[in-house]
């Protein structure tokens, strides 16, 4: 077991990226927290929140995460044992800088909720929305972050939404309205 208190410098690093562990027990695979030891992230099918950060290598179950302390249970022997491997984020992580449509700069300390989802939704497609429990999670771990989503094609109609900031990073996946 990793125990992780608000006293540990990792400790927001953390609590940002197990925000996004599935808590759908359908998809076992998803309510791990996974580290290749030089990133960790957690993808509940829908978001997905990574940090750079050394950790050490494996499959964590999350066992408390609260405004205190985080503690994480090394399951990579059952992770192994029962799932083939964790989902490719790759195939979903947004890749052509060139193709960016919108950069938006918000200050979740300055502004409130209500104006940095204002801000968002305004520069993404009309047809689009976003979880705003999502945004949520991202302006509670993030004091600034640049929100991104690649241009339309006649293949795609729909982007992920790449938010950064340092060495965090969170893909949300848009609604369709």
């Amino acid at each position: 077991m990793l125990e992780i208190t608000k006293k540990d410098e990792r400790f927001n690093d953390v609590k940002f990226v197990a925000k996004a562990v599935s808590k759908d027990d359908t998809r076992k695979v998803l309510t791990y927290v996974c580290s290749n030891g030089k990133r960790l992230l957690a993808c509940d099918g829908f978001r997905v929140h990574a940090v750079k950060m050394e950790f050490p290598k494996g499959y964590y179950k999350v066992i408390v995460n609260n405004g205190s302390k985080i503690i994480l249970d090394d399951a990579t022997k059952e992770f192994e044992e029962n799932h083939p491997k964790y989902p490719d984020i790759k195939a979903i992580w947004p890749r052509k800088a060139k193709t960016i449509l919108n950069e938006i700069y918000c200050s979740s300390s300055k502004d409130k909720d209500f104006f940095v989802t204002a801000k968002l939704l305004r520069a993404m497609d009309e047809k689009q929305t976003i979880n705003t429990i999502f945004l949520d999670d991202i302006c509670s771990s993030m004091d600034h972050f640049v929100v991104k989503q690649e241009k339309e094609t006649e293949f795609s109609s729909s982007h992920p939404l790449l938010f950064q900031n340092g060495n965090k990073r969170a893909i949300v996946m848009p609604i369709r309205m």
